[in-house]
């Protein structure tokens, strides 16, 4: 059926009305024309799938990673840039009004000056050698061959993890972490049980300069990713920062920005 979006829902649906009920539409930008089909009818609203595109919006863009649509990783990649500010702005703005009923003047948000490759840490999931990221609401492993979020040592990493595990057939990984801040890098590999890391760690070390690896050993059945064993295999054990003036540290568990460009923007 036809219908036309005329918002936004907080993961960045398209909202229309079919039917005089609220449907949600993935995938679809607002002052768009598009057929759909119902999903599911959840009582106050509906789910619905994206199935054609009448009237384009001028804000739609090829999505740049072939992975967008499967992959849970991005919602809002089909928006051009301009309008993803705008649909954050207007998040706030709603999200505000929907928890205290007030309407407030929100500012414009302000823009990264790097759209990709901005991510300084990552957490790959794994399931006997598959690798990559979790499928839309589901525990399904999208495999990819880089993430376009991810800064290039990020991407090399994880290709070097994934050929060391499937030229030694290492089924037990559940996740790869990696954080890299300041050309310091903290690799965790976390495993259901424990397995010998020192030939993946002298691959590390002979790709890049200050470098560490932690192996957590974690038998959890649920999504938690760091939790239990943590062992640390060699290296660097902490990154070191210095950042307006001050010296800390962070290590693989301990909270931190992952966009250093955005951290300092709201720092200041």
């Amino acid at each position: 059926m036809t219908t036309e979006i005329f918002d936004y829902g907080m993961n960045g649906e398209g909202v229309a009305k079919v039917n005089d009920i609220i449907t949600l539409v993935p995938f679809a930008l607002k002052d768009e024309t598009v057929d759909v089909e119902i999903l599911k009818n959840n009582g106050n609203y509906c789910d619905a799938k994206l199935v054609k595109i009448i009237n384009n919006s001028p804000s739609r863009q090829n999505p740049p990673c072939p992975h967008f649509e499967l992959c849970g990783g991005c919602d809002i990649q089909h928006m051009n840039y301009d309008e993803q500010l705008k649909f954050k702005t207007l998040l706030v703005k709603k999200t505000i009004k929907k928890i205290t009923g007030i309407d407030v003047t929100v500012e414009n948000t302000i823009p990264c000056n790097n759209i990709f490759a901005y991510r300084n840490k990552a957490s790959f999931n794994y399931n006997n050698l598959n690798c990559g990221f979790f499928e839309q609401n589901s525990k399904n492993i999208v495999e990819i061959n880089k993430c376009l979020l991810c800064n290039d040592n990020i991407n090399t990493i994880y290709s070097l993890f994934n050929s060391f595990i499937k030229s030694n057939n290492i089924t037990t990984i559940k996740h790869l972490i990696v954080r890299e801040i300041e050309n310091q890098i903290l690799v965790g590999v976390v495993t259901k049980n424990e397995i010998d890391l020192s030939t993946f760690y002298t691959l590390l070390n002979t790709n890049f300069k200050n470098i560490g690896l932690y192996q957590i050993i974690n038998n959890r059945k649920d999504s938690v990713v760091i939790s239990g064993n943590i062992k640390h295999v060699a290296g660097l054990k902490e990154i070191q920062i210095h950042n307006f003036g001050l010296t800390y540290y962070v290590d693989l568990v301990g909270f931190h920005q992952t966009n250093i460009d955005i951290q300092n923007k709201l720092y200041k």
